[in-house]
This record gives C-alpha cells, sequence and structure tokens, in this order.
C-alpha cells in the first residue's frame, strides 16, 4: 500500500501586525557525526538541496526593502510582498491548494482603537493612561455616556448565595463596583462558603455579563494599582489593537468598562464618604448595599473600527 506524503512548503507566512511577533535567539548547531541524506529521489531532499545562503539573501533584500514599507496589514507593502511570494513559489511548481484563491489563504483582521476618550467628573478632567484605562476591542462605540449620579453596586455580583442587584435599580444607569468578592468574619467567601475565591473573583467578565443583560450603561471599576494595570496594556493603547477575524458587526456580550483609580473613585464618592463606609460594613457582613452618588459624570467612548484584509500565502508539494 503507497502512502503519499504531503510537505506543506511554507515559504513565508505573511506575519501579519510584526508588532505582535515573538522573537527567540540562539544558534543551533547540526550534529555533523551522521550521514548526510542524499537520496535524489526524495522531493524534501531535492528542496533542500536548493536552499543556501545566497538564495536567502536574495529574497530577504526584497522583502525586507524600502519599497515594501515594513509590510504592513492593509497597506500597499504586504501586497507587493503577497505578489512575490506568490511568483516565487508558482516558479517552483508548487500547487495552489484552492484553485480559484490561487496560493493566497484570505485572512480578516478587525483594527480597533480610540478616537475620543476624556472623562469629566463634576467639570474636572481626567486622561486615558493616567487616571483610568479602557480597551477598545472591549468595549461598544459610544460617542457620548453620561448621567447626573454614579450607584455604587458593591461587587457587582448576581448570585444565589449572594447579589449586589437585589431591589436595585440599573437599567441605563452607571455603576461603580470593587473587584474581588464578599467575606465574611470567619474569612470565608460569602459565595464559595469557603476559604477559596469563588468564579466572580477570578472572571472579571461575570461581572460585565451580568451588568450587560441588566441594562447597565457603563460599569466603573475601582482599581487599586492603575499605574501596574495602565503599564502592562501601554503596548495595546499606543498602537491599534488587532483582533484575528472580521469583528465589526458583531455584538459585545459584556457591558461597556473603564477601569478607574481610588482618586476618581473618591471624587466621584465626594461627601458621600459616611454613606459609603457604612454600605462597606455592610459588605464585609456579606450584606448587599448600593449608595447613589450625585454626580457630573461624562465619559466619550467613540473609537474607529476598520476590517483589514490580509493573505497567508500557502504553496504545497505531493
Amino acid at each position: 500500500m503507497k502512502h503519499k506524503f504531503s510537505l506543506i512548503l511554507f515559504i513565508l507566512i505573511l506575519q501579519i501586525g510584526a508588532g505582535y511577533s515573538q522573537y527567540t535567539s540562539g544558534i543551533s548547531t547540526p550534529d555533523r557525526s551522521q550521514p548526510k541524506a542524499n537520496n535524489e529521489s526524495d522531493v524534501a531532499y531535492r528542496l533542500a538541496s536548493g536552499i543556501s545562503p545566497a538564495r536567502l539573501r536574495d529574497h530577504m533584500k526584497v522583502l525586507a526593502s524600502d519599497s515594501l514599507e515594513g509590510r504592513e496589514t492593509g497597506q500597499k507593502g504586504i501586497q507587493l510582498a503577497a505578489d512575490y511570494i506568490s511568483k516565487n513559489i508558482r516558479n517552483l511548481g508548487l500547487y495552489a491548494p484552492n484553485a480559484q484563491q490561487g496560493y493566497l489563504h484570505p485572512v480578516a483582521f478587525t483594527y480597533s482603537k480610540w478616537l475620543d476618550t476624556d472623562m469629566y467628573i463634576s467639570g474636572k478632567r481626567y486622561r486615558l493612561m493616567w487616571d483610568y484605562l479602557a480597551m477598545p476591542e472591549n468595549n461598544e462605540n459610544k460617542e457620548i455616556i453620561k448621567d447626573s449620579e454614579v450607584l455604587f453596586l458593591g461587587y457587582g455580583i448576581d448570585s444565589p448565595e449572594y447579589s449586589d442587584y437585589k431591589k436595585a435599580d440599573v437599567k441605563d444607569k452607571i455603576i461603580m463596583i470593587n473587584k474581588g468578592e464578599p467575606w465574611n468574619k470567619d474569612g470565608n467567601s460569602c459565595i464559595s462558603g469557603t476559604k477559596d475565591t469563588s468564579a466572580w473573583s477570578r472572571d472579571l467578565k461575570m461581572k460585565l455579563k451580568v451588568a450587560k443583560e441588566k441594562g447597565v450603561k457603563l460599569v466603573l471599576i475601582i482599581e487599586d494599582d492603575i499605574k501596574k494595570l495602565v503599564e502592562d496594556n501601554r503596548s495595546k493603547l499606543l498602537s491599534a489593537n488587532l483582533q484575528l477575524g472580521n469583528l465589526k458587526d458583531k455584538p459585545l456580550t459584556t457591558a461597556n468598562h473603564v477601569f478607574i483609580s481610588s482618586t476618581i473613585a473618591k471624587d466621584i464618592i465626594g461627601k458621600n464618604e459616611k454613606k459609603i463606609i457604612k454600605a462597606r460594613k455592610k459588605l464585609a457582613k456579606g450584606k448587599p448595599s448600593n449608595v447613589n452618588l450625585e454626580t457630573d459624570f461624562i465619559i466619550n467612548m467613540a473609537k474607529e473600527v476598520k476590517v483589514l484584509e490580509g493573505n497567508n500565502i500557502i504553496g504545497y508539494i505531493e
């Protein structure tokens, strides 16, 4: 019985979004004690024999040239690179996986970036990546979100064992929540009943999904170490975010949300500090408590979203 072996010859996959590439360094020395393969009937041997430093250098001179402008997704340079690679693998006699598309394997990327994200509390301006953090790919495009009050809603949890939403009117409201979950005087979670955290602490999306289902228009999440959170996500915000696939019209299952510093939280609380302290004492006993905080809150969450079309280049030899 003959076995057909397919060798996928992948001269170059155009790695779109070069900023996300991973690099490794090091030198691997081949084991010269092993006999060299010299079977001319072996396709792999014949192809490998055609690889030389000079050939690789010639290809790299083209692909890394200024004329290709960095091969950025959706730009002229990436198409020039695709044409160059397609021509070369055609000259090698490789088959195209798809007769209609040829050697092109379409790949879509969704590009998103903030256009305007200023936040104002009672007229005072706060800045993205300084005072708060919001990721464009995790929020819907909304030019203005504003209200005359913010509802402090404990931890934003809704479970059979404990719910901050009990007797709380949150539809079309802005809510402010703490991370984590409530713990009783014995040091046990009010949800799991043990000293182990529940899924509500480990997965923030659970809180954001509930908020979306309840009709909340914005969730403010109090972040104790906003500087570290900003630093960890700085590179994502300084350049446009790319996600695999066409996600432009895909609805989000989570509510719009912003991570805010403790300073912003204090400014929202304002003169209601005693009410918040009282509410937090109840929360510490596992009793839900919420507080309406009167404040003029405005945030602009306008963003730009584009779908960029790219291609991998693939050819094969049976």
